[in-house]
Order: C-alpha cells, then sequence, then structure tokens
C-alpha cells in the first residue's frame, strides 16, 4: 500500500491511510482464513476498518475479499486471476 511513514502498525492508522489515500485504490485481501481463524476478533476489526473506510472514499478506494480459490490454486491465484 505504501503507507506513510508514520504509519502506526495499528487498525486506527490503518483506517486513517485507508480514507486519506492520493488517488484510487483497489485492496485485495488474499490468505485472510487462517488469520480469521486464529484472530477472529481482529479479523472483525479489519473488516470493520475496510468497509469504513470504503463507506467514506467510495470513489477512491475498493476492497476486495478473496473468498476461495480458483482451479486448485491459493487465495493468491484466486486473486490474481480477478486482476
Amino acid at each position: 500500500l505504501a503507507l506513510p511513514e508514520w504509519f502506526g502498525r495499528n487498525w486506527d492508522a490503518l483506517a486513517d491511510c485507508l480514507t486519506d489515500l492520493p488517488g484510487p485504490v483497489t485492496l485485495v485481501v488474499t490468505g485472510w482464513r487462517q488469520y480469521a481463524t486464529a484472530h477472529p476478533r481482529e479479523w472483525r476489526t479489519a473488516q470493520d476498518v475496510f468497509a469504513a473506510a470504503v463507506d467514506q472514499r467510495p470513489t477512491r478506494l475498493m476492497v476486495l475479499v478473496a473468498l476461495g480459490t480458483a482451479f486448485g490454486g491459493s487465495d493468491e491465484t484466486a486473486a490474481a486471476s480477478l486482476g
């Protein structure tokens, strides 16, 4: 994402960065299922951050969550096939 130097590596800082984008960005989230299983509370927070940022900047940010695998590949393959 080329986050700024001041990025504080926490959810609030990510929310600030996502709503202060210089140009349109499409963020593709892949490989999230393992994280969601291991850290369900943090995954819900991530979803809230993404949703709020998109609501605030609908013409500047699109967040896509890869739902599965493509042709037996990884989540990363599924996301790449979208682009």
